[in-house]
């Protein structure tokens, strides 16, 4: 009977990772410029509506200033920068609301996912805007555009490094 005689012996083999949560962690910067709303649906009985714009992405939220007797238009041409972390699975909210003494009530909104808007150019149109997922409740005017973050920018909300190297066990053939 002829066999062959495997040996096998173990190596470990030991990778540091201290910056393994930079590569999986690219991030990018969403900047929003908000300028005008038209055609608002009205959510105020008596007077005449204050919009204002919310945006968030993430953990990243902001607010423009409040247009002031605006009605169904509003004006702001106000800029954001947001951190994208993931743009696959990423989506910005941009959200029409009306300033009121007794509330701060939906106007409209919409949610866009990052990855549409992930090739670096400006993406400069009018975007409808909906009340209750459904019904318009009309238009936004934006300039967005999403580029890749600085090299050597640690997102804000990465881990913390790990200090010790990962180690793992292999088994090797030897003939």
């Amino acid at each position: 009977n002829n066999y062959i005689k495997l040996n096998f012996k173990v190596i470990k083999t030991c990778i540091n990772v201290a910056n393994l949560h930079e590569l999986k962690m690219e991030h990018y910067h969403m900047t929003v410029l908000i300028k005008e709303a038209r055609n608002l649906r009205n959510t105020q009985t008596f007077g005449t509506q204050d919009p204002y714009v919310k945006v968030s992405l993430g953990k990243s939220k902001f607010k423009t200033k409040v247009h002031d007797d605006g009605g169904k238009m509003g004006k702001w041409n106000e800029r954001f920068t947001l951190r994208c972390i993931n743009p696959v699975t990423d989506k910005i909210s941009i959200s029409v609301r009306n300033q009121n003494v007794m509330s701060r009530e939906v106007i409209g909104e919409c949610i866009l996912p990052c990855l549409q808007l992930g090739n670096g150019v400006p993406v400069d149109q009018w975007f409808d805007i909906y009340h209750k997922g459904s019904k318009k409740a009309g238009e936004i005017s934006m300039m967005i555009q999403m580029t890749p973050a600085m090299p050597g920018q640690a997102p804000v909300s990465a881990p913390a490094p790990m200090q010790q190297p990962w180690c793992i066990n292999l088994l090797v053939m030897c003939i």
